[in-house]
């Protein structure tokens, strides 16, 4: 149950950092938009981008919460390169494929389909980690030194989990419009 409790945290901590900062970027942008409008208290976005930067550090410090998500998946990545299986959570199982499939999006098409551009956030959680265990073993394994890829790695195995949720979800859509809507939105996220 503790590989399970690991799982667990590395999924919670990686969503939790990366939509707090995506959510406070996007109310941002919302607000540059509408020029010197934006500061305006009708606007609401001051409001709303104080009130909502708090979660940033609320529950937990986003930069230390993807830290630890990143280091979790660098020492998933160790296991499995070591015995060749995934151990406790599930979010992990896509390791097998990213190495044996890596992607490489190559066309439009590629492009168009979710489960390609999938992959392809598979492989390069996977290849960025495995570029991460180089790097700890050059430097006597200081943490450290690849602590901006912690946090890329964390970014990364978010939009990875939403896709992979989101692809699930689309296939269990029944109205054709809402799919192909839905569809359009994903790879808007995936790319």
């Amino acid at each position: 149950s503790i590989e399970g409790l690991k799982g667990l945290f590395a999924d919670s901590a990686s969503l939790k950092s990366t939509c707090t900062w995506l959510t406070a970027d996007l109310i941002d942008e919302c607000r540059q938009s509408c020029g010197g409008h934006g500061y305006s208290a009708y606007a609401g976005f001051g409001k709303g981008y104080a009130d909502h930067v708090v979660q940033c550090t609320w529950e937990g410090d986003n930069n230390i919460l993807a830290q630890n998500s990143g280091r979790i998946t660098i020492q998933k990545v160790m296991a499995f390169e070591k015995s060749g299986k995934v151990f406790g959570s599930s979010g992990y199982a896509f390791l097998k494929d990213a190495k044996r499939e890596g992607a490489i999006l190559s066309s439009e098409s590629d492009l168009k389909d979710l489960q390609t551009l999938n992959l392809a956030l598979k492989s390069i959680i996977y290849r960025v980690a495995l570029k991460c265990i180089g790097a700890l073993q050059e430097n006597g394994k200081n943490w450290d030194v690849i602590a901006n890829e912690k946090l890329s790695l964390s970014k990364l195995y978010a939009a990875e989990y939403i896709l992979d949720k989101w692809i699930a979800r689309i296939s269990e859509t029944r109205d054709a419009g809402v799919r192909k809507q839905l569809e359009n939105l994903a790879r808007l996220f995936a790319i």
